[in-house]
């Protein structure tokens, strides 16, 4: 994240010339996360998906707090490593956690 500060702002960050990688890291996060279109937990003719059946109560809340605790992680990892993470966007403007949400 310090590497990405400079008198530039957002045009200083990772990703203006590192935007095939940031594309690249998006679609491969989407993979990893089972989100649309990559979404092949469950099949098309399926009513409901497997894991909505077999699973209830506490099994269901930790298999789904798994979900998202891997789509927040994800997340994070595209702000740090190519928008700057904590920093400001705007030059002047004092950086802090903030930025990253």
């Amino acid at each position: 994240v310090e590497s990405q500060r400079n008198g530039w702002g957002m045009l200083g960050w990772y990703w203006l010339p590192h935007l095939p990688m940031l594309v690249l890291f998006f679609i491969s996060a989407l993979a990893e996360t089972n989100r649309p279109p990559f979404d092949l937990a469950e099949a098309e003719s399926e009513l409901v998906p497997g894991h909505m059946v077999e699973y209830s109560s506490t099994p269901y809340l930790l298999f789904m707090a798994g979900e998202y605790i891997a789509i927040w992680l994800m997340c994070a990892l595209i702000s740090l490593l190519f928008f700057g993470g904590w920093l400001s966007p705007i030059p002047g403007l004092p950086d802090g956690a903030i930025w990253m949400f």
